[in-house]
């Protein structure tokens, strides 16, 4: 009877835990005021297909914009994730979409030159964090959940990443992110980068 009753009490925390996972909105959520806020726009980018959302919720810091528009690239060359045409020319980044793929382009480097401004490498930024988001379909972005959280400081700013899954065993992705600067205690907090943790045999798309 013990046995059976542990079982139940286990049943019933896990069906509680699976209740409480927040739906993905129909329309985006207001601008993220923690990480775990900053996880759900994510998730609702993901799923709803939201770039002007998307626009609204990563850093702008120049010198991050230009490293992880490279590394984001880097990474979704490595898993095989592609735009298609539209989604190039809703970044606005159909001139630039060939150079993601040619890490030796002199058109993405990791600082800004003559021929990449900064307007050009938040484009890059922006489409390939959106590019990494399509390495898991909508039914798996529906059941991720944050899996772990690490508080640090980075530069004198504070970082927090957050490790992703669908499952308690299995992290797929870590989302770093960090407050943008301002006045009081309520901050929108943007992404830094996504760092993806599995290989193209690990996506689920």
């Amino acid at each position: 009877m013990k046995k059976i009753t542990k079982w139940m009490t286990a049943s019933l925390v896990l069906v509680g835990l699976v209740a409480c996972q927040p739906s993905v909105p129909e329309t985006a959520p207001e601008l993220p005021t923690s990480p775990e806020a900053l996880f759900q726009s994510l998730r609702y980018v993901a799923v709803r297909k939201d770039l002007t959302h998307l626009k609204q919720i990563h850093t702008t810091y120049p010198n991050i914009v230009f490293s992880n528009a490279f590394w984001c690239a880097y990474m979704a060359k490595s898993l095989d994730l592609q735009l298609t045409p539209e989604e190039a020319t809703l970044f606005g980044v159909e001139d630039l979409v060939k150079e993601y793929d040619n890490f030796n382009s002199s058109r993405l480097p990791q600082m800004e030159t003559a021929n990449y401004n900064l307007d050009q490498a938040t484009k890059t930024f922006q489409a390939n964090l959106f590019r990494l988001t399509k390495g898991f379909n909508a039914e798996a972005w529906k059941k991720m959940k944050i899996l772990s959280k690490e508080e640090t400081v980075q530069a004198g700013r504070p970082l927090v990443q957050m490790g992703l899954g669908v499952s308690k065993d299995k992290q797929l992705m870590v989302l770093s992110c960090m407050p943008l600067p301002g006045k009081g205690e309520t901050k929108q907090w943007v992404i830094v980068t996504i760092q993806m943790t599995v290989n193209k045999n690990g996506l689920m798309r």
